[in-house]
């Protein structure tokens, strides 16, 4: 089982406001930090600590193809294809479950390599930034040179037959037409060069996800001003082995940030949508009843983990959650998991 369980189990609360900004003339910005997307990306990771801001650093190690007219990668079991001119859709996934994305752009060129996996499209008042993750994620950062530049920022989608978008706590599900999870956006965020905070928040406009990010109203902005959706293909990140050891399959597999983020407010459906993938995928190794629990017992704690371990060689407990407080009480709290 996962060694990576905290101390003890506990829920995230995120509360979200939406703050409707009143119509202002332009706050003075301060003077940009630079004008290349790079520096101001790399600028944007050296004042955060969060991973998610880190577009060049987090993303696959892909060497992009320039005789070919995309961007045609293949990562984490995930056909992924970037077409270098903007007025084309990013395409994720194939078959039923595909779904394209239609980046937002105002006279851009086609698209540059900024780093292995990372294209950018430089426009005058914002430049798109695509970054494909080893996860099969995509982040599709808007980094906004100008003040004066629109705040309102539209991806079209193209979705399967009768396939639904749903606002949720902030954040975007895609569903199939069974109320199958297809995938998602998490809550977005934006951030000045010097690492302030800019309100954000999507809206859905038909098939249509827009981006809001009211840089206009806020005083002392430090330009250029990053934002992000990051598309996450459903429960399951990777997984990373799965092998016969010991007389039993053993699985060990990570979440997608779609997950981490809905679990507060929902673990049944990450639990439910999350074993659908694996039993999908992985039929033999999830046949038994004990990697189901295992597997809810992780969902339990997932803040606290990293890497999750199913081993079927493991009992069934159907009363599983009964051993949590006591491992937590003993100080050892990756055994709740690991019966």
């Amino acid at each position: 089982m996962s060694q990576n369980i905290r101390a003890r189990f506990f829920a995230l609360s995120i509360v979200g406001a939406l703050v409707c900004a009143p119509t202002v003339v332009f706050a003075q910005p301060q003077e940009p930090v630079s004008k290349s997307t790079t520096a101001a990306l790399e600028n944007l990771a050296a004042v955060s600590d969060d991973t998610s801001h880190d577009v060049l650093g987090t993303s696959a190690d892909i060497a992009a193809s320039k005789a070919s007219n995309v961007f045609d990668l293949h990562v984490a079991e995930t056909a992924i294809v970037v077409p270098r001119e903007p007025g084309k859709p990013i395409r994720i996934g194939t078959g039923s479950e595909s779904i394209e994305i239609l980046r937002p752009s105002e006279n851009q060129a086609s698209a540059m390599a900024l780093a292995p996996g990372v294209i950018s499209n430089e426009g005058a008042d914002f430049s798109t930034v695509t970054s494909v993750k080893d996860s099969g994620d995509v982040q599709i950062a808007t980094v906004i040179n100008d003040p004066r530049s629109t705040e309102r920022f539209e991806y079209h989608l193209d979705l399967p037959d009768d396939a639904t978008m749903r606002e949720v706590e902030g954040g975007v599900l895609i569903e199939s037409k069974n109320g199958d999870l297809i995938g998602g956006f998490a809550p977005p965020w934006a951030k000045d060069a010097n690492g302030l905070e800019v309100h954000t928040r999507y809206e859905i406009e038909g098939n249509a996800i827009v981006q809001v990010v009211d840089h206009h109203s806020v005083e002392n902005l430090t330009y250029p001003v990053v934002a992000d959706p990051a598309y996450s293909k459903g429960i399951i990140k990777q997984v990373k082995w799965e092998r016969w050891k010991n007389g039993g399959w053993e699985i060990r597999l990570t979440v997608t940030a779609l997950a981490r983020w809905y679990q507060p407010f929902n673990p049944s459906y990450v639990y439910k949508m999350g074993l659908d993938d694996l039993r999908q995928h992985h039929p033999r190794s999830m046949a038994k009843a004990t990697m189901a629990q295992q597997w809810n017992c992780h969902v339990v704690g997932l803040a606290g983990t990293i890497n999750i371990d199913l081993e079927s060689k493991r009992k069934s407990w159907p009363g599983w959650r009964k051993g949590i407080a006591t491992s937590v009480i003993k100080g050892n709290a990756a055994k709740a998991c690991n019966w």
